[in-house]
């Protein structure tokens, strides 16, 4: 079905209600605006919503066959069956959160308010893993586009998001297991039916 304009209206609204505010931290070269608990608090339940949203668009659909075609091609998969897309929560360690450039030390721990304007598709990099998982594949990311906000009348100087301003929701791909450790694993259970067989087989006299 198509999303309706009334859709993204309302999880743009219900997203408002929440604390627009982040925290400027830094883990090693990544700086990034923090985004509170009740952010987090609901990052499986914003997944649901937007897969409840987008589970039969079309062009969804077309990135999922080409990303199938890629990883058969490339015998990362040895058919169709083995590439199962779901809805999964961004892979980051640090949660919902807005990407910033780099900041100053200085404006470590600084709060900044931000307004969300809408929801925003992105395309990923078809066929390329994920830097945070490589065995995990995207083909669309699902994001709020978000504007930072002036402080106390000022404006934010020296803190700049990059690129577009957006958190990201949710992203619909697959993880690719290789095919050595899925022979691996189906040796594994196959071991451990044939243990658990004969651990049941009457004793002899």
């Amino acid at each position: 079905r198509r999303i309706m304009e009334s859709d993204r209206k309302e999880l743009v609204a219900f997203v408002q209600k929440l604390s627009c505010v982040g925290t400027v931290c830094r883990v090693g070269e990544f700086s990034y605006l923090k985004l509170g608990d009740d952010w987090q608090e609901i990052a499986d339940s914003l997944v649901s919503r937007v897969a409840e949203m987008f589970k039969y668009d079309k062009i969804l659909q077309r990135n999922q066959a080409k990303l199938r075609r890629l990883v058969q091609d490339s015998k990362l998969a040895t058919s169709s069956s083995d590439v199962e897309f779901k809805f999964y929560k961004p892979l980051s360690d640090v949660g919902l959160h807005i990407s910033l450039e780099d900041v100053h030390k200085d404006d470590l721990g600084k709060e900044i308010e931000f307004r969300v304007k809408d929801l925003i598709i992105q395309r990923a990099n078809i066929g390329v893993p994920s830097s945070h998982d490589p065995s995990f594949y995207h083909c669309q990311w699902f994001a709020l586009e978000i504007e930072l906000k002036a402080s106390e009348g000022e404006a934010v100087a020296s803190i700049f998001a990059k690129g577009r301003p957006h958190i990201s929701l949710a992203c619909n791909g697959t993880r690719i297991i290789p095919e050595e450790e899925v022979k691996n694993k189906k040796n594994s259970n196959s071991n451990k039916g044939r243990r658990k067989k004969q651990s049941k087989s009457p004793r002899k006299k």
